[in-house]
């Protein structure tokens, strides 16, 4: 069930047309935009989006010109995880594993403490008015998850909301999740 739920999700989101996909963009990000919670955190962990994701470069370069600490994922394959990384610049990304959008500078100094994290803005292929969202398969960002305290943001097209998504007890649920329609919260 799972497996299926992607792939229709997937085509659902890619056979949005570019132009209407920008649109939706923009409403994602205005949503994002005018949230207090948003506003007011001074540290943002943020997926850095691929393919036809809901497009996050605006927002990074939000935060980055707004002088709110940044962090973006790098896949760590040695133990199938994410680690953390702070950028200062989006031109500190360059495509690394699966062809994701990866911080190139990886010392110990930017490596992000988690528990400084305010805000966690994730992706993801499904979710459902219970909050619940439904991933690439592999488990990465719900390991993450588990580990932050930081309220946790979904953004997806409104497309990809289904009735239900299935879970397992590992899954972590999200406290908002943002369409191009709507701001659900848990």
């Amino acid at each position: 069930m799972k497996t299926l739920l992607r792939r229709n999700s997937i085509a659902l989101r890619d056979a949005i047309d570019y132009k209407k996909r920008q649109k939706k963009n923009g409403q994602i990000f205005n949503h994002l935009l005018g949230l207090p919670r948003f506003i007011n955190s001074r540290s943002v962990f943020c997926y850095v989006s691929t393919g036809s994701e809901v497009d996050t470069r605006v927002i990074i370069q939000h935060c980055l010109d707004n002088e709110i600490v940044l962090s973006v994922p790098k896949i760590a394959m040695y133990r199938k995880g994410l680690d953390v990384y702070k950028i200062e610049s989006i031109n500190e990304l360059s495509k690394g594993i699966f062809s994701i959008p990866e911080p190139t500078i990886t010392n110990n100094a930017r490596l992000m403490d988690l528990r400084d994290i305010d805000l966690v803005i994730v992706p993801g292929l499904a979710f459902d008015l219970n909050m619940n969202r439904l991933g690439f398969g592999k488990g990465y960002y719900d390991k993450l998850l588990a580990c932050i305290n930081a309220y946790k943001i979904a953004l997806c097209y409104e497309e990809q909301i289904f009735d239900k998504v299935p879970t397992e007890p590992h899954d972590v649920k999200m406290n908002m999740i943002i369409t191009d329609k709507r701001i659900i919260n848990g």
